[in-house]
């Protein structure tokens, strides 16, 4: 159980604070009119100056959901939120394997529902769901009902 909530922790990982200090003093340097804002085409010089490093395909992607409406600046809420939901977004794929790993005692590629339900069942504090929540999402993921995931 230790390491199962050593992986859901490391899921819920965020910026920490010198990253969100280190993000707001390169977003103030390239604020030149300082109003808050800065312009989306500045997103990636402001990841470069905090040692960032990211794709074309990446930064496209970020600045579509730092500025969904196109107006062609971001705030620094806007900014930081983004790049918040980026990092959770690279982590949690490898943190879920990770997790199914550990569930998956005999190394099938497979978990049984009524297991996962256990232990699942246990950790509901901390995975801040009911137990009737928890049912019912092991219920929608075992989707051909063969009592394994």
């Amino acid at each position: 159980v230790h390491g199962i909530l050593q992986v859901i922790k490391k899921m819920e990982s965020r910026l920490t604070k010198i990253d969100i200090e280190n993000l707001q003093k390169q977003f103030k340097h390239f604020d030149v009119k300082k109003v808050g804002k800065i312009l989306t085409r500045d997103i990636v010089k402001v990841l470069t100056s905090a040692g960032m490093k990211i794709s074309e395909e990446e930064l496209s992607q970020l600045i579509a959901n730092m500025d969904p409406t196109h107006k062609g600046e971001v705030t620094l809420d806007e900014f930081i939120n983004g790049i918040e939901k980026k990092r959770i977004e690279e982590d949690s794929r490898e943190d879920l394997l990770e997790a199914f790993r550990l569930f998956d005692h005999n190394n099938t590629g497979a978990v049984l529902t009524s297991e996962l339900t256990t232990i699942m069942l246990n950790l509901k504090d901390n995975l801040g769901m009911t137990e009737g929540e928890i049912v019912q999402l092991i219920k929608e993921a075992d989707t051909n009902n063969t009592g394994s995931i």
